[in-house]
């Protein structure tokens, strides 16, 4: 959530145009933090989800297929505790 608490205003800051028609959109995995999927709803950004592999990664050219002019931001990180080390 911090990382949207810091992009997500600054992004709109400078591209005011897509705070008003509410086009923005954020990309993440299916595994994401439940932070993500709340606080796309709440700057009321279309949340892009893709599918992880069964070792919990983001495929690269998923990832570039949803990425659009809209796109402000993709969210991947190393895998949880609870996934274990891959």
């Amino acid at each position: 959530m911090a990382t949207q608490a810091f992009v997500v205003p600054y992004w709109w800051s400078e591209h005011p145009e897509a705070r008003r028609d509410h086009s923005s959109k954020m990309i993440t995995g299916d595994s994401a933090h439940a932070a993500y999927f709340m606080g796309a709803q709440y700057f009321k950004i279309k949340l892009v989800i893709v599918a992880v592999g069964p070792d919990y990664r983001l495929s690269g050219k998923a990832v570039k297929k949803a990425v659009t002019r809209n796109s402000i931001l993709v969210i991947a990180s190393l895998p949880g505790f609870s996934h274990g080390p891959h």
